[in-house]
């Protein structure tokens, strides 16, 4: 299983940049470069409220998953000390 995990994970790798210069290589059916393509290449000004929501969105996201984790381990911590502390006095 690790060396299917390892051949996989070169495999990736390799195919990164493949990914990424296949739209200037095989120009058929893909569009474009949007992207650092050249001149008159990037983002459509008309797309840009677009782009900032969808960034703030997964910025919230992420900050929501942020502070369930810490929310659930502060009080696995609280949990723990308050054990410890029941084990102190009936061993005290």
């Amino acid at each position: 299983m690790q060396t299917l995990a390892a051949v996989m994970a070169i495999f990736g790798y390799a195919d990164v940049p493949i990914v990424y210069m296949s739209t200037r290589w095989w120009r058929t059916q893909h569009p474009a470069p949007v992207f650092f393509g050249g001149p008159n290449a990037g983002l459509d000004p008309s797309m840009l409220p677009a782009v900032w929501w969808n960034l703030a969105a997964w910025l919230a996201w992420g900050i929501m998953i942020v502070s369930f984790r810490y929310c659930v381990a502060l009080r696995d911590q609280m949990k723990e000390q308050q054990e410890a502390l029941r084990a102190l006095e009936v061993t005290g």
